[in-house]
């Protein structure tokens, strides 16, 4: 597992985990996995970043995950002073730096 994370004084952060899944969990299971937590409302789809992915936005956060091949990406932000759905676009520019890289 790989985890990137930065954090101002103000309490503001960006996380980026990247978990590679064991041969034995296929790519399907990752992705239906994602489409689960999509279809109980814990995630709203994305199209565009990895093979499956999905958010959640609120106040004053915004997370991204999504699968692309055997990789498990999370991408979340938090701030004290920026809304959740300004921090979306942001958080889905680095998931999709990073589905560009794996």
């Amino acid at each position: 597992m790989n985890i990137a994370s930065y954090g101002n004084a103000n309490g503001d952060s960006v996380t980026v985990l990247v978990q590679v899944i064991p041969a034995g969990v296929a790519n399907t299971e990752l992705q239906a996995a994602i489409a689960m937590a999509g279809a109980q409302g814990d995630l709203q789809p994305v199209s565009g970043i990895g093979d499956s992915a999905g958010k959640v936005v609120d106040d004053s956060s915004a997370t991204i995950a999504f699968v692309k091949g055997s990789n498990l990406v999370v991408v979340e932000a938090t701030s004290s002073s920026t809304s959740g759905s300004d921090l979306e676009p942001k958080v889905e520019a680095i998931a999709k730096q990073v589905a560009s890289n794996l």
